[in-house]
């Protein structure tokens, strides 16, 4: 008998023997009937019989003949794909008796020949170990699995706009700047943006099956889109007005009113693009407000820059003596202003009055306050004036303009400048079409005459309206409601200049019967002198 006829081989639970007088089986451990019967088959071996099978369970690891024939079968392989079709696994089932055994190269020439897999995703080791390891299924080939796709996210736009100072320059780096946390848009920028889903990448199975990737999963943006925002092709979200950008119940929302609950200091930083704003606590010194709308501010500005398409309501007082200003569309408000300086197109109020301030106003100047004190700086306003005491008796130099029109008359000047340059450009224009042979040309002229026109009549008016002003400056009025120190001057109309020399008391300055700038008997204003309420819009 040769050596290969009287070897052993062991498949999982079983092992088989191969002698001259027959086969012998032994089992190794416990298995139920269906296991041991499967095996059988599946190894080329006869059935058992009732009586030898009740033998191989009493004699557990024990040699015994289960036929007197010798059998002989060579090595085979079994591959079983994995269900994703990116992995295959071998089992080796040896040769038995005088059978030949597979070589890892015979098996790998198979796996590929046979069985279609990818040769470069075939693992020489692991074959040799499946072999190694008889009846159990070994992973022997790996294919490349598919890249799943990514989703869809959304990116916060205004926080992607982030600017770093250059390295060369660090001290220019501004902490008020820096330090805000505050998330701000205007109308008509993109807010929030989609990136799309990704399809992923195409995997290959073991045997060079296109494996298709999961997608990502799409978003609707219309499900976070809150107030003050609209939908662009779903694609993107914009802001349908100026503010603050907040996020809510998986909603993003634009806020028109930005409430600052404490002070304007760094843990909230400047303040730009919002629609409108209310500081409860004070505006600290360096900070800066610029807004669309109104401004309401609960305590002081200190040496701060308060820029607003409206009205600017400070309850506290307004100092600028080391920088800052006010720039206003609408009225400015303070209790007080200490070396501070205003712009308003509206009217300026105060309750104790102007100390050493530069106030312009496109309305009235108004001290509510009989008792209020306004001293040096200098008072320019549109229309009328109203004061309480006015100056000192230091005979601190304290100017009071009504009816100021001076930047009024260099807008006249250049605004007629500017028709006698469109009016000579016409009539060149006008002059040439004659000349035109070509009929499209003469009707472009044509047109650039009728767009010059309305050019001239746009300046036409915009002088209408400042002729008007100009024309009603001498009729405004100076107020003191209670008393105008030495060293005052009063003005009006860029023309009239009226010097206190004695103090006053409860007058009007104004141009009397006489046609001449002086102070005339009190009588009570025609304009209210009641400062409007600060109440924020709604919305």
């Amino acid at each position: 008998m040769s050596a290969e006829e009287s070897r052993e081989v062991t498949i999982g639970p079983i092992s088989i023997k191969v002698t001259m007088d027959g086969t012998y089986l032994k089992i190794n451990q416990t298995i139920n009937d269906a296991l041991l019967i499967a095996i059988m088959k599946k190894e080329g071996l006869p059935p058992l019989e009732p009586k030898v099978s009740a033998t191989l369970r009493k004699h557990l690891g024990e040699w015994i003949k289960i036929t007197d024939r010798r059998l002989h079968r060579d090595g085979f392989i079994e591959v079983v794909e994995s269900p994703d079709l990116l992995k295959a696994r071998l089992v080796y089932h040896p040769a038995i008796g005088g059978g030949k055994d597979l070589t890892p190269d015979k098996v790998i020439s198979m796996l590929i020949e046979k069985e279609g897999i990818v040769p470069e995703f075939i693992n020489p080791n692991a074959v040799k170990n499946a072999l190694s390891k008889p009846g159990n299924a070994t992973l022997v080939a790996e294919g490349i699995p598919p890249k799943p796709g990514k989703d869809a996210k959304i990116v916060i736009v205004p926080a992607q706009k982030t600017e770093e100072a250059p390295e060369d320059e660090p001290q220019r780096l501004d902490w008020h700047e820096a330090s805000s946390s505050v998330i701000t848009v205007k109308a008509g920028e993109p807010v929030v943006e989609k990136i799309p889903p990704t399809e992923g990448e195409t995997g290959t199975g073991v045997k060079g099956e296109t494996i298709p990737p999961v997608p990502g999963k799409d978003m609707d943006l219309a499900a976070v889109k809150g107030k003050g925002l609209e939908l662009e092709e779903n694609i993107r979200l914009i802001a349908t007005r100026t503010g603050i950008l907040r996020q809510e119940e998986g909603k993003f929302h634009v806020d028109e009113i930005f409430i600052v609950e404490g002070d304007l200091d760094f843990e909230v930083g400047n303040i730009k693009d919002v629609k409108h704003i209310e500081i409860r606590g004070n505006v600290l010194p360096g900070f800066y407000i610029r807004v669309e709308g109104m401004v309401i501010v609960g305590g002081s500005v200190e040496n701060a820059t308060i820029e607003a398409g409206e009205d600017v309501y400070v309850r506290g007082i307004v100092v600028g003596e080391k920088g800052g200003y006010i720039k206003a569309g609408g009225f400015v408000y303070a209790k007080e202003f200490l070396s501070a300086t205003v712009e308003a197109g509206g009217d300026v109020y105060t309750d104790s009055g102007f100390r050493h301030s530069n106030i312009f106003s496109g309305g009235y100047i108004i001290a509510t306050n009989p008792k209020s004190r306004t001293s040096g700086g200098i008072l320019k306003a549109r229309k009328s004036v109203y004061l309480g005491i006015v100056g000192n008796i230091h005979g601190t130099k304290t100017e009071v303009h009504a009816g100021y029109v001076s930047d009024l008359r260099e807008q006249v000047a250049s605004i007629d400048e500017e028709i006698k340059a469109l009016m000579e450009k016409k009539e060149s224009l006008k002059a040439a079409i004659p000349l035109l042979k070509d009929n499209q040309a003469r009707q472009k002229t044509r047109k650039a005459l009728e767009s010059l026109d309305v050019m001239i009549k746009e300046k036409e008016e915009a002088k209408k309206k400042i002729d008007k002003i100009i024309k009603e400056a001498v009729y405004q009025e100076i107020f003191v409601a209670g008393k105008a120190y030495v060293g005052t001057q009063f003005a009006l109309a860029d023309t009239y200049i009226y010097n206190v020399k004695e103090d006053l008391e409860h007058v009007v300055v104004k141009i009397n019967e006489e046609g001449e700038f002086a102070p005339v008997p009190w009588r009570e204003p025609k304009f209210k002198t009641k400062p409007p309420q600060a109440r924020m819009p709604r919305g």
